[in-house]
């Protein structure tokens, strides 16, 4: 049945109303909006013009599935209305689906030119994406035609951050500090750079400016009181009243369980920072969904599909093994391969290429966004031809996107699970699988929160299983893979005795050896991850023994690993 046709005199009173409707969004005033919706639609049903302002009403409320359902609809009934596009690719950002953000972005900027939003929420999905380099030119550009708008910065210093060009970033909360001085978001990403680049003391100056503005910033609070080399006992009693003050279960409690932890141990109370810890993850393991025989399918599918048959015995098919090959360091998290990647890197020929995985982005392909468990699977639906595509991709995007000239060193959290793929992909390549004790590893596991991205980390039992399942896959690496292909090494020989160990980690790679690679501590490169502070620090031995402060806490994870302690 074909809608009614719309005279003119309607027509105008439909806009009228949407834009007084809009007029009350700004005022925040949602049901009166909402009333002048219902008025519209008694003189014509869901017109575009009131849809529009329905899904604008859903997402300042929060509700963000029934606002693109509204936004949706409005968008189809009126494709050449940019504003109503604009509003709709915003929505399917905030609703993670930027691969479709994508295809309507580049007309609304062109529409919309001088809209910073606009710049904003299409770098956005391009960088969600993968396509970092793309997602900067729109920042820049945006920039150039709206030069305060904070937004705008704050995108583009994280993207320059998340690529390891964190100079870029901290220039660019400079200038954003210029226009907004006590802006506390600003100053606290400004802080975490300063970190993350080796400007501990630079950086907790910011932070303080932040708790000076908000007392209760558990996060600056946190990364405060775990930097500090002396007493913060002020620090910590402001966490202790975040704690107090804080319902059981919310982020501003967890997190200052966990810091309150860290600091119990260090004064020697291992048994409060336990109860701590195990207080923080009891109440984040509820929040996600995991499931451990997906997880244990997942790795036995991936030793099933890459048998020692798959691969080249020596390194002269596919990809040139000549100096551009990478280097991957895989192994568990808080596996100490944070510390090797800093003294790899300060090779004259090493480069990092910061925290992003060049892995998966190069497996599902341009302008699409990584999800979940979608790379593993399209790795086991590929035979080797594909994969060795896969290679040429990591080296494009190594290239193009990360701008390594030379030999890049890559890491990140699972690469144990892509060995085989490397090892087809990029014959060239060397993969260092760097382990740790067991017990010491999953204890510095149980110590952070790793948010969604390792959610058996907050159970001991789940994480023992989990090292289990990891354990194995490393055993079928060690006897499927080339002999040219996987080095082992250990944190406890990398703190120990580092030269020789480097001197041989070097050699495997075909490098020669430079002294540099000892000054792990010294500021080069980008730390993103849960060794943001340790890192910084001189090669030392003093986390080695640590866990048999809580043999007695840590029984339910040791009958999974009992095997492998050492």
């Amino acid at each position: 049945m074909k809608a009614a046709k719309l005279s003119n005199n309607k027509r105008r009173q439909l806009v009228s109303l949407a834009d007084q409707a809009k007029s009350r969004l700004q005022g925040k005033h949602y049901a009166a909006a909402d009333q002048l919706c219902n008025q519209a639609d008694k003189i014509y049903k869901d017109h575009p013009e009131i849809m529009n302002v329905r899904g604008l009403i859903s997402l300042l409320k929060g509700d963000n599935t029934s606002a693109l359902k509204w936004l949706s609809s409005a968008a189809e009934a009126a494709p050449k209305q940019i504003e109503i596009q604009a509003n709709y690719a915003g929505c399917l950002i905030l609703c993670g689906q930027e691969e479709q953000a994508l295809e309507i972005y580049p007309k609304v900027v062109q529409e919309l030119p001088r809209q910073g939003e606009v710049h904003l929420g299409y770098a956005t999905a391009l960088a969600a994406a993968g396509e970092y380099r793309l997602a900067i030119k729109v920042l820049e550009h945006g920039l150039s035609i709206n030069p305060k708008h904070l937004r705008m910065y704050k995108k583009l210093a994280d993207i320059y951050n998340d690529l390891g060009e964190t100079e870029n970033s901290i220039d660019l909360m400079e200038k954003a500090r210029q226009l907004s001085p006590d802006n506390i978001d600003i100053l606290f990403d400004t802080a975490i750079y300063l970190i993350g680049q080796g400007n501990i003391e630079s950086g907790r100056n910011f932070l303080k400016q932040v708790i000076e503005r908000n007392p209760q910033h558990i996060n600056a609070l946190s990364l405060l009181a775990n930097s500090s080399k002396e007493g913060n006992d002020a620090t910590l009693a402001l966490i202790r009243q975040v704690y107090d003050q804080s319902e059981a279960g919310s982020q501003l409690h967890v997190t200052a369980a966990y810091t309150l932890g860290n600091a119990a141990e260090s004064h020697g109370d291992y048994e409060q920072a336990f109860g701590l810890w195990q207080e923080a993850n009891a109440q984040r393991r509820k929040t996600f969904t995991y499931e451990a025989s997906s997880v244990k399918s997942m790795h036995d599918a991936i030793i099933a599909a890459f048998p020692a048959s798959r691969f080249t015995p020596t390194p002269d098919a596919g990809i040139s093994t000549s100096g551009t090959s990478p280097v991957f360091i895989v192994g568990t998290p808080r596996s100490g391969s944070t510390l090797l990647e800093r003294a790899l890197i300060h090779h004259h020929d090493l480069s990092s290429i910061g925290e992003i995985d060049v892995i998966e982005q190069a497996i599902v392909g341009r302008k699409r966004k990584v999800r979940d468990q979608q790379p593993l699977e399209m790795m086991l639906s590929s035979d080797n031809t594909l994969l060795r595509e896969v290679g040429f991709e990591i080296q494009r995007r190594l290239q193009e996107e990360h701008r390594i000239a030379g030999r890049a060193v890559c890491k990140a959290l699972n690469y144990y699970m892509y060995a085989g793929l490397i090892a087809v992909a990029m014959p060239g390549a060397r993969i260092i699988h760097i382990k740790r004790n067991p017990l010491a590893a999953c204890l510095s596991m149980f110590k952070e929160d790793f948010g969604s991205s390792q959610p058996y980390s907050y159970d001991l039992e789940e994480m023992g299983q989990r090292y289990q399942w990891y354990d194995a896959m490393i055993q079928h690496w060690r006897q499927a893979l080339p002999e040219h292909v996987m080095l082992e090494t250990s944190y406890e020989s990398l703190v120990s005795d580092p030269e020789p160990e480097l001197r041989r980690i070097l050699a495997f790679c075909n490098l020669e050896w430079d002294p540099a690679c000892l000054a792990t501590h010294e500021a080069k490169g980008t730390v993103a991850t849960a060794s943001l502070i340790q890192v910084r620090q001189p090669i030392h031995k003093k986390s080695i023994a640590r866990w048999k402060h809580y043999e007695e806490q840590l029984a339910p994870l040791m009958k999974f690993v009992k095997d492998q302690v050492t």
